[in-house]
């Protein structure tokens, strides 16, 4: 049998499956952030297996409500020393017709493991078409041009598509 558990705060929410693999998601519980998922991890034989962590970010941080949020930045882990983090940067409002911050992905960088875990390996530029035809239309985020940066031998970085 499957059983739930939550946290009576709303910290965590957990699944124990029929073997005993145990799920469990942790939630932020203040600010603007509470509610949002803030990591998960999965539990066999009673030792952690994988977790994850995620950061958030959105239009005004300084506000006590949520507006227009997004994850920042994503890790996963594993016991075996596996891990790999991914940060999102997103285009500013001045980028957009009337400044209005639509949350657009700008660089979406990877990161290595250990001793790479502070080197970027891939970077993708994502740019968008934001004229005011498909604007009014409605259309907001049209990729028009989207590039694939990775590491190389010298240490920089080359573009691959």
């Amino acid at each position: 049998m499957t059983s739930y558990a939550r946290d009576r705060a709303g910290a965590w929410g957990e699944a124990v499956m029929p073997d005993a693999t145990r799920y469990r998601e942790l939630y932020a519980t203040s600010g603007w952030r509470a509610g949002l998922t803030i990591g998960t991890e999965s539990y066999a034989g009673g030792i952690k297996q994988k977790w994850t962590a995620v950061e958030w970010t959105q239009d005004d941080e300084s506000l006590t409500y949520r507006k227009n949020p997004r994850v920042k930045e994503s890790s996963v882990q594993d016991k075996e020393g596996n891990a790999r983090r991914t940060e999102i940067d997103y285009h500013p409002a001045t980028y957009y017709p009337g400044g209005k911050d639509l949350g657009l992905a700008k660089d979406v960088k990877e990161y290595g493991a250990g001793a790479q875990a502070n080197t970027v390996l891939r970077r993708t530029r994502t740019e968008y078409n934001l004229s005011a035809e498909y604007m009014t239309a409605g259309v907001v985020g049209l990729v028009s041009e989207r590039y694939v940066y990775g590491r190389v031998a010298s240490g920089g970085e080359e573009l691959f598509s």
